[in-house]
């Protein structure tokens, strides 16, 4: 009877849930979305109350002496087993028709989000037909996306080879020859400010004191200038130290004896 009476406690915890989600406000309507129909209801309340009458003899037969419980007859199990049994339908019956009406709710979930998504695109227009329903990024007249500009070579020719010969002028000097790309600029010409510079080194005129031939870090076979023989001394003026004007004290004056003094010596 112990095994009896547990299951029956938890097959009524499960119908008082059912009967708790279908509960009905003031106005008729259910807290929860209605998952099981009226008639249902109905008969689930009339099980209610045979749950309750069976509770009712259970905690009778616990306050009952001891051996009067364990002498219960066999017809009073039999009808306990019974009304299990139906009470087992019934809900294995429910909670089909719960899983089909979930399926419903569903889907019809489903339908009104895909709905709700689509509502602000049929409010909105296209930025580039300017028609309602759909937006710049799907719209069939949509331009096609230009590719990007890519360099070309000092000769205009885009290939393997078009960089070729273009160092970054860190660390090399062939930067300022004039073979090598290099982006346009206003004024005189890199080459034609090196022929009128002079070099700081040598004071010759056509180079700069980084291809100076007399630098041995920096010596280059293709410059065509020569070490001059004397070099030309670069002369930065000095400034003139002024001194300042020397002051002779004039010399002490003698002093005068009175002639009291003199007599009285």
């Amino acid at each position: 009877m112990d095994k009896v009476d547990k299951k029956l406690l938890e097959m009524n915890k499960d119908i008082q849930k059912l009967l708790k989600e279908n509960e009905q406000n003031e106005q008729g309507q259910t807290k929860q979305t209605q998952l099981i129909i009226k008639d249902e209801r109905e008969r689930f309340a009339i099980i209610d109350k045979e749950f309750i009458k069976v509770r009712e003899r259970m905690e009778k037969w616990e306050r009952d002496d001891d051996s009067f419980r364990h002498n219960l007859t066999g017809q009073v199990k039999e009808d306990n087993e019974k009304l299990i049994s139906v009470i087992e339908d019934l809900l294995h019956k429910s909670d089909e028709e719960r899983k089909e009406i979930l399926e419903k709710l569903e889907q019809e979930r489903e339908e009104k989000e895909a709905a709700a998504a689509e509502e602000p695109k049929k409010r909105g227009a296209c930025f580039i037909c300017q028609d309602p329903g759909h937006y710049a990024p799907d719209c069939p007249n949509k331009p096609e996306r230009k590719p990007a500009a890519t360099y070309k070579g000092p000769n205009g020719y885009n290939g393997p080879n078009a960089y070729k010969g273009f160092q970054s002028y860190k660390g090399s000097n062939t930067y300022f020859q004039q073979d090598v790309f290099r982006p346009k600029q206003d004024g005189p010409s890199i080459a034609e400010r090196k022929q009128n510079s002079n070099c700081y080194k040598c004071g010759q005129q056509g180079h700069w004191v980084s291809e100076c031939p007399m630098n041995d870090e920096f010596w280059n076979e293709d410059i065509e200038n020569e070490p001059p023989q004397s070099p030309r001394p670069i002369l930065v003026p000095q400034p003139a130290v002024q001194q300042a004007p020397q002051v002779v004290p004039p010399a002490p004056k003698k002093r005068k004896l009175s002639l009291k003094k003199k007599d009285q010596q």
